[in-house]
């Protein structure tokens, strides 16, 4: 993945520490790619994920689970973790714009609750995850994808 951008030298602490999970390609978007209709159970209107960004969300939770081990196995979730999230959109570098307009707080929530499926996260509720959070600029390049950072 590219490397951090310049313009956070001035950071006096780096929030880059802990336990690094990597995650390539793209990132669901929670909300924006959500579709409304019936339950056939209940007749009620639900929201929906299409049936490609349910696979990819599948994908991301077991890369996370892979990456969330050590040499005894898997580890524990944690309570109120510090967490540093980098996202990286298709875009061009010349130009700094990302080519897809992307909501990083939407690929955040997406991200919180992978890491809570996956067993990283007790819980994504403020009261099981309250630590420091904290969200990188965007890289804007030839890749896509996130990085998080859990300390």
């Amino acid at each position: 993945m590219p490397e951090i951008p310049s313009q956070l030298g001035h950071h006096p602490a780096d929030p880059r520490r802990g336990r690094l999970l990597e995650f390539s390609g793209r990132i669901p978007t929670k909300k924006n790619e959500k579709a409304i209709a019936p339950d056939a159970a209940t007749g009620k209107m639900k929201l929906w994920y299409a049936r490609e960004d349910r696979q990819r969300i599948s994908e991301l939770v077991q890369y996370a689970v892979i990456q969330w081990r050590d040499r005894n196995g898997r580890l524990p979730a944690l309570e109120h973790p510090a967490l540093c999230f980098e996202f990286s959109v298709l875009g061009s570098a010349e130009l700094s714009r990302p080519r897809y307009r992307k909501d990083r707080d939407n690929m955040l929530t997406t991200l919180l609750d992978v890491l809570k499926t996956a067993g990283v996260l007790v819980d994504d509720d403020i009261a099981h995850c309250n630590g420091p959070l904290v969200v990188l600029p965007a890289v804007i390049g030839p890749t896509q994808g996130a990085r998080v950072w859990i300390e």
